[in-house]
């Protein structure tokens, strides 16, 4: 559970991170934000249990379920497929280091 609630605020941060630096992503009310970052967490969460961090799999699954967000979730906005690519590729390294930095280099 603590996982998941601080995948969650991870998430958020990131998205909204993401969404001031790159002007292709846009969320039009925080509470869009909200709902992508816990849908988000929501999928990675599964993906994980069902593939056990297989990379190489589920890095496909996680973008097309980024995709599918950006459909889905109303407010939420990415511009294109490869700018879809780049959010992804920005979240995925941004959260590894983060989880690498909080571990103290374990």
């Amino acid at each position: 559970m603590l996982y998941m609630i601080v995948g969650f605020l991870l998430n958020t941060g990131l998205f909204w991170l993401v969404s001031h630096f790159f002007h292709w992503i846009s969320f039009s009310s925080i509470s869009s934000l909200l709902i992508t970052a816990f849908l988000y967490t929501i999928i990675l969460y599964f993906l994980r249990i069902l593939l056990v961090n297989n990379v190489i799999v589920g890095m496909p699954l996680e973008i097309l379920g980024l995709w599918l967000l950006s459909k889905v979730v109303s407010g939420f906005h990415i511009a294109g497929f490869w700018q879809l690519i780049i959010t992804y590729i920005f979240i995925f390294v941004a959260t590894f280091i983060l989880i690498e930095l909080a571990r103290g280099g374990e």
